[in-house]
């Protein structure tokens, strides 16, 4: 949580049968949610995303939703990376699924019936992996480089960095109003341009709608 509150500063930042995952392992089924109070709502995620109730306990966060429990823990990885061991636990006592644990990777809210999982360690180069929760697979995912994530009428908007080469031949160039702010703050100015991922097909189209961004 506190990596995404990091990168929402500095870039001002989905019943069937059930499946057992083959893209991570299933978690031990006595893993036990602590008893206790949960905390106000909270948004997390794409905007448009579900509000849950979440409680903090020292390196732990649970986030409750109406059906299911997620279990998010900060975790060191072999390789010496850091991410989190997100582990989806529902309220029947049914499934105990760990969802992720891989560096870099943090849980980035729910949606519906989706879960979303966020790659990267730069609010540039990042990768959006998608989970249905009904199954516990990961269903898509998509590469962005920008922290405007819009979900809506399931569909989700984002924005990818044009090289070189395609900003250059970008005309008209998009307005941008902080143009020289960034230019005064020594950065590059980069031009993005904005993809639609459709969660019904799992395919992302670009749109012919561009906005600016800056770059070291």
């Amino acid at each position: 949580m506190k990596h995404f509150l990091f990168i929402l500063i500095i870039s001002t930042a989905f019943t069937a049968c059930k499946q057992t995952p083959q893209t991570e392992e299933t978690a031990d089924t006595t893993a036990q949610i602590p008893a206790m109070p949960m905390g106000k709502d909270t948004l997390l995620g794409p905007q448009g995303a579900d509000a849950a109730k979440f409680q903090e306990v020292n390196d732990v966060t649970i986030y409750e939703y109406p059906n299911f429990k997620i279990r998010v823990e900060y975790a060191e990885m072999e390789d010496g990376s850091a991410g989190e061991s997100i582990t989806l636990v529902r309220n029947d006592g049914s499934d105990s699924t760990l969802i992720s644990r891989k560096g870099f990777n943090f849980f980035y809210g729910v949606a519906d019936n989706y879960l979303f999982v966020d790659e990267g360690t730069y609010d540039l180069g990042r990768t959006m992996h998608i989970y249905d929760i009904n199954t516990n697979q990961e269903i898509g995912k998509f590469d962005f480089d920008d922290a405007e994530v819009i979900l809506q009428n399931n569909q989700i908007s984002f924005f990818v960095l044009l090289d070189d080469n395609a900003a250059a031949a970008l005309k008209p160039k998009p307005k941008c109003d902080k143009e020289q702010e960034i230019k005064e703050a020594g950065l590059g100015l980069g031009y993005t341009q904005k993809y639609i991922f459709d969660l019904t097909t799992r395919k992302a189209t670009p749109t012919k709608e561009y906005s600016c961004r800056a770059i070291s």
